[in-house]
């Protein structure tokens, strides 16, 4: 939904303004499979997903990279995880979403 939202940015210009939006996991919606044909999406994201096929028991992570793809080359933040608990890897995926964030502090 959110990329889809974005998809329609320049459309609802002033009736809702944002400057990133945060995908994790994530599916093209079937309305967007055809723009990805036409254009891609202007909007800095973020993409959190699961490293490893079948690892990320939300979404497939081919659907979350399929996703990711239909937006412009330099918007995408792509962070990939391990699926994993350990107080390590979220101590860093933390860091690295809070880098994400501070660019539109």
């Amino acid at each position: 939904m959110a990329a889809a939202v974005c998809a329609k940015q320049e459309q609802l210009l002033g009736e809702t303004d944002f400057r990133f939006c945060v995908v994790c996991p994530g599916f093209t919606p079937w309305p967007l499979m055809e723009k990805r044909k036409q254009e891609s999406i202007m909007c800095p994201s973020l993409h959190m997903f699961g490293s490893q096929p079948r690892k990320d028991r939300q979404i497939v992570t081919q659907a979350s990279s399929d996703l990711a793809g239909l937006f412009d080359e330099g918007c995408p933040t792509i962070i990939e995880h391990l699926a994993t608990l350990f107080l390590q890897s979220l101590l860093i995926l933390m860091r690295l979403k809070l880098f994400f964030l501070n660019q539109f502090v």
